[in-house]
């Protein structure tokens, strides 16, 4: 039984401790937070006070988040509202009007009132929500201002019988729902969205407004805030993001432009892909294009025959039907156009025309005229060049058909159109010049012996002619050669040529002669004969009247004849003779008494004579006897001549040196030198030498006196010889050993220095000289410092009263910000206009060059067939204009003509525009043959002769010259140049015909020389240029010497680096290595302003190293506010602070002082009072455990009693801290409110 009745009574305390739990939970539920953090509502309010129906206010506030007001029966409460949405809620203030992003509202309203009616209604005036409670909740809510009423009421009070008093409250406020996120015009949310030009994005929301507009760059890796609206100009290439958030923070989905000011690309190629550069075909192609941003959208081409733009399949080869200009583009998707590839098609072979100044020339025919020149046609494309093989060359060069071809020759043309196609080779040969004659074996204008041939050359067909020295006219020969042989008579031989069309060469001529008959004779001098030979065995040679053979010899002395007869009659004679040939086969030498000579023997007679006579010659001298030498006289040899027996000396050697040594020696003394005794090994001299001089004292000591301060220690000596006195081996003074017995201070008048006195010999002396000393200044007046002038000190020195300036403060410097601004124009520079904040200095500044034209449209051009449209722009500032917009050309309107071939001309189509007249021929055909009727007509030097061909068809006519008789040639004489030939130009002044002849090769070029050293990184060379033309040429190339770096080591400053620097020593270029990092600044730090209490102070910051410095903002330290009195005035005590550092004070009542502690303890209560009621709850719990196992396990009576007493004393305890709890907050504002 005891058991259940300890069961019932843990029991019941457990639950009464539950239960003071939620109790105390719910008491508190008003003070305490709710779950989603509120918006404090300010809101206006009317406080009134009635009486039956009249009604007075009594007190009234707007926007106030907390009011005070009178309810009941006379009471005051406080009234409060807060505010949450279920998407977007805060605790911070909501004032009326505000916004909120949240379709569903819940309103709270906090005072003492016994009742509370809450009404929302809309905009127009429409109930959206009521409540007879403290709360409402309003749902659904579409965008727009709703309004909230308040009324507040408490039961009043009668104080008689006819009326009831009460007082009331009556609050307002406004709100506006916004869920829906802005609109965003200008972007959209495909990525496909393009644009090529410029363009804007905006954001607008006509709910909450637009916070901010974001946007990310293409190349952005994160949206950043932009302009609303964003204009975007010269953007960059790709995709602009774009999104918005209003002022609640509805945000829009991401909206996309993507930016493409990039026109495609496009190419025109070949059926092999190869990409045709030229404007011009004669083959298929294709076109095709790449757009690297939005992407192509379409490919567009016009043929010849159409004159709009059509869609181009680039899967399909372009199939040329008609020649003429193809035009292609291509369109991206952002709508940018590419530029136009005009591509003109043409497949027609060009062809060529010749003709000379008589007409028309036909291909491979031979034409004797002064030149021949054509035209090349191309029908389509044109004609881009002509080609053609000069005579005699096999190669072909460039032709212009304003070139007349003078030379004579075979030409070979052709020519190709600018679309490639070659027309076919023509050939035309010139012949206008004479025959040319050419000597084989001989030189015309010479003289030979020899048997020759003269052969005549030209073009076409060609006879020549000649005559001999006994011929009275011309004869023709058989053959285009002459052969002139040894059986022909000599003579002159005269020879010229004419060809077909009468062209003839100059007369030239050789003169024939064969000489006499010759042989050869020939000297042997070693044998003195001649020998005769020659290699005609018809010649037949006599000596001396008896016959001689080839190979005969004459070997005797005498006079010889040699006559030599040829079979033709001719003789020579030759006259030789052998005399005397001597050849020396002795000699006889020369002697003192006689002559030499040579022995003479004669090769041919063995006479044999003496010649070559030397004169008398040299004495033969033998040795005899040697003398030697002594030590006084010479040597010598002694000869005699075996010729003559003279005697002579010969030889000689000089005489030989004494040879001294030491034989004895004599000391020195002091009275007399010393010497040694020296004899001769060779000649027994003696002398004295090697003296020494006078000796010296040799002396002994007397007396040693000692040295002071101011005086040497010696000692006295005599000489042992001579007795003379010496004074020696002194011995220096003593030092003096100062000490300092005074000093007397430097000033800046007067050194300062040491009073010093020895302590051995009291002589005094002042030392230590410190120098001059410094000035002793006094600052007197402080300059500060202005914007270009430096702040410093004046000082005075207090002895010398020198003036001193010093502790200069560097120049404040300019600090400009902009007053004005300065547009740019297309004439003038835009800038701003700067001020200094200091000193009022005006400059100008961030000039931002010249701007741009702005230009207006002056008229619009519409295109034609011959010309371009554009439009015409100028400018409103400078007037200028320019051209810009242009229209491509329309098609011609061509009208056909057909005009028929003749004899003289081609057949072709004659196209005119009848728009603009531009007119062209195509579609030729040959001309008719002529038919020719010929008339001959023979001509003179004067008058040329010629055949007349006339067309009995059509009447033209044409003549082939036959040329002149003897010309009447003047000379024109043109020297030669360093790469051309000098000649002689011939001209008859009768009819004009011209040749030339005497060419002179060129001079070839004079150069001189340039010598171009190497540098570091250029090559030398050696330019060589002519003198005479300028012509150049480089050789002898060096390359270049590369650097040569001097190494150079700097230190490393505050914001540089040093290390090892290269600098060559020829050009300027230089490296580093070694870097070592700068060593950063060192600062010191100073104090310009000290902070005060409200004052921001300045401190500066240094660098000695590198002057750079900076300086920082000190903050204000803040008021230290005591307790400086008290004063009660009319019972109410109030108390006056002051500022222990800056002296500000202020006075408060203490009543104030109390209610602001009491609002303090009552929001820290409400604050705190969750967790209060926590820490209550689980304390109460786990005592109420510990005191039911305490009963539960008590055993005797004085326990059981001791545990009914605590079990008491706890469930009193609970009571009173939670009576305590409950009345804290009232009774702390009651002992505020006593206090005050």
């Amino acid at each position: 039984m005891k058991r259940i009745l300890k069961g019932l009574l843990l029991t019941f305390v457990l639950s009464m401790t539950l239960f003071t739990s939620v109790i105390i939970n719910r008491s508190c539920t008003k003070v305490s937070a709710a779950t989603t953090p509120n918006y404090t509502v300010a809101f206006s309010y009317e406080n009134y006070y009635k009486v039956n129906l009249q009604a007075s206010l009594v007190g009234s506030s707007v926007n106030t988040t907390k009011a005070s007001v009178m309810y009941g029966q006379g009471g005051t409460t406080t009234l409060s509202i807060s505010m949450y949405g279920s998407g977007k809620s805060g605790t911070s203030t909501f004032y009326s009007g505000d916004y909120i992003m949240s379709d569903v509202v819940n309103i709270n309203v906090s005072s003492s009132h016994d009742s509370t009616n809450i009404f929302i209604t809309d905009s127009s005036g429409n109930s959206v929500a009521s409540s007879g409670t403290n709360t409402i909740t309003a749902s659904s809510l579409s965008d727009g201002t709703y309004y909230v009423e308040v009324s507040c009421q408490s039961p009043g009070w009668s104080p008689n019988a006819r009326e009831y008093r009460c007082y009331y409250t009556e609050c307002e406020f406004s709100f506006v729902v916004d869920t829906n996120p802005p609109t965003i015009t200008g972007a959209t949310t495909s990525k496909t969205n393009y644009k090529n030009s410029s363009f804007t994005v905006s954001a607008s929301d006509i709910a909450s407004g637009v916070k901010n507009l974001y946007i990310k760059n293409p190349n952005g890796t994160g949206f950043t805030a932009c302009p609303n609206p964003c204009e975007i100009t010269n953007g960059v290439n790709g995709l602009y993001s774009f999104y918005a958030i209003d002022n609640v923070g509805n945000s829009t989905p991401t909206h996309y432009v993507y930016f493409d000011g990039t026109s495609p690309t496009g190419k025109v190629t070949n059926s092999s892909g190869t990409v045709i550069t030229s404007s011009y075909a004669n083959t298929q192609f294709y076109y095709s294009a790449t757009d690297n941003e939005s992407g192509l959208y379409e490919l567009q081409w016009k043929t010849p025959t159409s004159s709009s733009w059509q869609t181009y399949d680039t899967n399909v080869l372009t199939i040329l039907a008609d020649n003429g200009n193809y035009y292609f583009r291509a369109r991206d998707n952002a709508g940018n156009f590419s530029s136009t590839k005009s591509i003109y098609f043409d497949n027609k072979v060009p062809t060529m025309s010749f003709y000379n100044e008589n007409g028309s020339v036909k291909n491979g025919s031979i034409v004797n005229s002064e030149y021949i020149s054509y035209t090349a046609n191309g029908t389509g494309s044109g004609v881009k060049n002509s080609y053609v093989k000069m005579p005699g060359n096999t190669n072909y060069s460039l032709a212009s058909e304003a070139t007349q071809y003078l030379a004579s020759g075979t030409y070979s043309f052709y020519c190709i159109d600018n679309a490639g196609n070659r027309s076919s080779t023509y050939t035309v040969t010139l012949d206008n010049e004479a025959p040319t004659l050419t000597a084989t074996n001989a030189t015309f204008g010479t003289t030979t012996e020899f048997a020759f041939r003269v052969t005549a050359e030209d073009d076409s067909v060609c006879e020549i002619f000649y005559k001999g020295p006994n011929d009275l006219d011309y004869r023709v020969s058989s053959y285009n050669y002459v052969d002139i042989t040894y059986d022909m008579p000599e003579g002159r031989y005269y020879f010229y040529a004419e060809d077909q069309f009468g062209n003839r060469s100059s007369e030239k001529y050789i003169d024939f002669y064969q000489p006499a008959p010759e042989i050869l004779i020939t000297y042997d001098e070693t044998t003195n004969h001649y020998m005769l030979t020659w290699f005609d065995s018809t010649y037949t040679v006599g000596v001396n009247g008896m016959e001689y053979f080839s190979g005969g010899m004459l070997t005797e002395e005498g006079d010889y004849e040699i006559l030599v007869i040829a079979n033709n009659g001719k003789t020579n004679t030759y006259n030789v003779s052998i005399d005397h040939k001597w050849v020396i086969t002795g000699w006889f030498e020369a002697t003192c008494l006689a002559e030499g000579y040579s022995i003479n023997e004669c090769l041919t007679c063995d006479v044999i004579i003496h010649g070559n006579w030397t004169g008398i010659g040299d004495h033969k001298y033998v040795e005899d006897d040697v003398i030697p030498p002594t030590c006084d006289e010479k040597g010598y040899t002694l000869t005699h001549c075996v010729y003559c027996g003279g005697e002579r000396k010969t030889n000689y050697v000089d005489e030989l040196e004494h040879e001294f040594y030491v034989a004895g020696k004599v000391d020195a003394t002091c009275q007399s030198e010393g010497y040694t005794i020296n004899k001769c090994r060779n000649c027994d001299v003696v002398i004295n030498g090697e003296w020494t001089g006078i000796g010296d004292h040799i002396y002994v000591a007397d007396k040693v006196v000692e040295p002071t301060c101011s005086e040497k220690g010696y000692t006295m000596y005599h000489c042992d010889y001579c007795l003379t006195q010496w004074k020696g081996d002194y011995v220096d003074e003593l030092e003096h050993e100062f000490y300092v017995a005074g000093k007397v201070d430097a000033t800046c008048q007067a050194e300062g220095y040491t009073i010093n006195k020895c302590k051995n010999c009291d002589v005094v002396i002042n030392g230590n000289w410190t120098g001059i000393g410094d000035h002793l200044y006094i600052a007197d007046k402080v300059i500060e410092p202005t914007c270009e002038e430096e702040g410093y000190t004046m000082y005075h020195c207090d002895y010398c009263l020198t003036q001193w300036k010093g502790s200069y403060v560097d120049e404040l410097g300019h600090q400009f910000e902009v007053v004005g601004k300065v547009d740019a124009t297309c004439l003038a520079e835009g800038y701003t206009i700067n001020k200094c904040k200091n000193c009022d200095v005006v400059i100008n500044g961030n000039w931002t060059g010249i701007g741009d034209h702005s230009y207006l449209v002056k008229e619009v051009v519409d295109a034609t067939c011959s010309s371009k449209g554009y439009t015409l722009y100028f400018c409103d500032v400078c007037f200028c204009e320019r051209m810009s917009d242009y229209v491509d050309t329309t098609p011609h309107n061509y009208e056909k003509t057909h005009v028929e071939a003749s004899c003289m001309n081609k057949g072709y189509i004659h196209y005119k525009c009848i728009d603009c007249g531009y007119s062209y021929d195509d579609n030729f055909t040959d001309p008719i043959s002529h038919d020719y009727e010929i008339t001959n007509k023979v001509g003179s030097c004067e008058e040329e002769g010629s055949i007349t061909y006339k067309c009995n068809v059509c009447g033209y006519t044409y003549t082939e010259n036959l040329g002149f008789g003897s010309h009447s040639y003047l000379t024109t004489i043109t020297n030669p140049t360093c790469t051309t030939q000098g000649f002689t130009k011939y001209e008859c002044s009768l009819c004009g015909k011209i040749y030339y002849d005497n060419y002179i090769n060129p001079l070839g070029h004079n150069y001189s020389k340039i010598v171009i050293d190497a540098t570091c990184t250029t090559n030398g060379y050696t330019e060589y240029e002519c003198s005479n033309c300028g012509d150049s040429y480089l050789t002898n190339q060096v390359p270049a010497i590369g650097h040569k770096y001097i190494e150079t080591n700097r230190e490393p400053t505050c914001t540089k680096s040093g290390g090892t620097f290269y600098s060559c020593m020829f050009c300027s270029s230089e490296y580093q290595t070694n870097e070592i990092l700068p060593v950063g600044h060192a600062y010191e730090t100073e104090i310009l302003k000290v902070s005060d209490c409200i004052n921001e102070g300045k401190r500066r910051y240094y660098c000695p190293k590198c002057g750079d410095e900076y300086e920082i903002i000190i903050p204000a330290t803040g008021h230290n506010y005591q307790l400086l009195n008290e004063n009660n005035k009319n019972g109410v005590v109030e108390r006056t602070y002051k500022c222990s550092d800056c002296g500000d004070n202020y006075s408060e009542a203490l009543g104030d002082q109390y209610d602001k502690v009491a609002t303090y303890v009552i929001d820290l209560v409400n604050k705190y009072n969750p967790y209060i009621v926590y820490v209550f709850t689980a304390t109460a719990g786990l005592w109420s455990i510990g005191m039911g196992v305490a009963y539960a396990v008590a055993q005797k009576n004085e326990d059981k009693v001791k545990a009914k007493k605590m079990l008491v004393n706890y469930i009193i305890g609970i009571v009173a801290i939670f009576v305590i709890l409950v009345a804290l907050p009232y009774l702390v504002k009651g002992i505020a409110i006593l206090l005050s």
